[in-house]
C-alpha cells in the first residue's frame, strides 16, 4: 500500500507533470476531409496552451508571456484565444480531467489517516498530502483553483468522510485560497467562506454524533479536528473582511 501511494502520488501530484504526460499522449486529429463549417480538430500547440492555462496565474507562473514562451506560440495568439468559447470549453474539460484523478488521491490519501494501518503507510498518507498541498500552492493556477473548489464541493457529498479527511480538505482550502483572499478574487473569496462553514458544520456534526455513541475516541479526535478548522478559518475570514468582504457564513 505504502508503495502504491507514493507511485500515484509521483505519477500526479505535480500539474507540471501531468501537463507533460497528456502532451506525450495527445494525437492531433488530421485537418484532411473535414468539410467547410464543420468544427476543426484542436491542433496540438493549442491543446498545449489550454493545458498550460491550469498553471497561469499561479506563484511560479503569473505572467502570460510565460505561458506563450512555454507552449512556443505568440503572446497575441493566446489573446485571441482565450476570447474563444470552445478555448475555455478546452480548459474547462482539461482541468476537470487533472482534477478527478488528483482529488480522488488526494482523498484516498486522507481515508488511509483514518484508518487503523501500520504507522509507515499513515506516514507515507500525510507526507503525500502536505506535498500535494505544497505544490499546488506553487502551481495551481487561479483557473485551477477555483475549478478545484467546485470538485472539493463534490467531495464533501460524501457523507462517511473522517475528521481527518474532512480537516485535510479544509487545509488544502486554505491551501488554494489563502493567496487569493485579498478582496480581487470576490468569487474565490465567496467560495472559500461557504465551503470553510459547510467543513466546520459537517465536523461539529461528527463530534456531537460520536458524542452519543460513547465513542471517546471519535469524539476527541472530530473535536480537535473542529478546533484546528474553526480557528483558522476564523483567520481567514478576517483576512476576507479586512480586504472588504464580509466575513459572514452563508
Amino acid at each position: 500500500m505504502e508503495s502504491e501511494i507514493a507511485q500515484r502520488t509521483r505519477e500526479l501530484v505535480d500539474v507540471r507533470h501531468w501537463i507533460k504526460k497528456k502532451l506525450r499522449e495527445y494525437q492531433e486529429s488530421p485537418r484532411k476531409g473535414i468539410a467547410r463549417g464543420e468544427r476543426l480538430p484542436v491542433p496540438k500547440h493549442k491543446y498545449h496552451a489550454a493545458l498550460l492555462m491550469l498553471v497561469y496565474e499561479s506563484k511560479s507562473y503569473p505572467d502570460l508571456y510565460q505561458i506563450a514562451k512555454e507552449a512556443n506560440v505568440k503572446y497575441g495568439l493566446i489573446g485571441k484565444w482565450r476570447n474563444e468559447h470552445g478555448f475555455w470549453n478546452l480548459m474547462d474539460r482539461v482541468a476537470g480531467e487533472f482534477l478527478k484523478e488528483w482529488m480522488e488521491l488526494y482523498v484516498f490519501c486522507t481515508e488511509e489517516l483514518a484508518k487503523d494501518g501500520s504507522a509507515k503507510i499513515k506516514s507515507a498518507s500525510l507526507h503525500s498530502l502536505e506535498h500535494m498541498r505544497k505544490v499546488a500552492d506553487l502551481y495551481w493556477g487561479d483557473y485551477l483553483a477555483l475549478v478545484a473548489l467546485g470538485s472539493m464541493r463534490r467531495a464533501l457529498k460524501n457523507k462517511e468522510l473522517s475528521p481527518a479527511s474532512l480537516l485535510h480538505l479544509y487545509r488544502l482550502l486554505a491551501a488554494i485560497t489563502g493567496p487569493r483572499l485579498d478582496g480581487k478574487k470576490e468569487v474565490t473569496a465567496k467560495e472559500y467562506k461557504q465551503l470553510a462553514n459547510q467543513i466546520v458544520r459537517r465536523l461539529k456534526d461528527v463530534t456531537v454524533q460520536a458524542a452519543q455513541m460513547g465513542d471517546r475516541s471519535g469524539t476527541k479526535d472530530a473535536a480537535e479536528a473542529l478546533a484546528d478548522v474553526a480557528l483558522s478559518a476564523s483567520l481567514n475570514l478576517g483576512v476576507v473582511a479586512r480586504a472588504g468582504g464580509s466575513a459572514e457564513g452563508e
